[in-house]
């Protein structure tokens, strides 16, 4: 059983979210964590864009993670319909 929070204090891992297991077939990008393997990474997004962000944590053990594939995730997601590509579209509009 995993205690939570009981990570939060090591060091950051760098991982490839490319290779992390996704918590379902439907989900993009939220994985299971790799280190407790009960949480989860959400993949943060920033508040005002909307682009995804660099750095994660488990939701449950508080193991701190950077994706090494960051730039590729945000290249990807910006060539389909997206809803960060349409909130910056709709935001060069007002």
């Amino acid at each position: 059983m995993v205690t939570e929070l009981c990570n939060y204090d090591k060091p950051v891992k760098v991982v490839k979210h490319a290779d992390l297991k996704r918590i379902s077939k439907n989900s993009r990008y939220s994985s299971d964590c790799p280190v407790c393997g009960d949480g989860v990474l959400m993949v943060n997004r920033h508040p005002d864009t909307y682009v995804l962000m660099e750095r994660d944590i488990c939701i449950l053990c508080g193991q701190h993670f950077r994706y090494s594939d960051i730039a590729e995730m945000q290249d990807k997601e910006m060539m389909g319909n997206t809803r960060g590509e349409l909130y910056l579209h709709n935001k060069k509009k007002l």
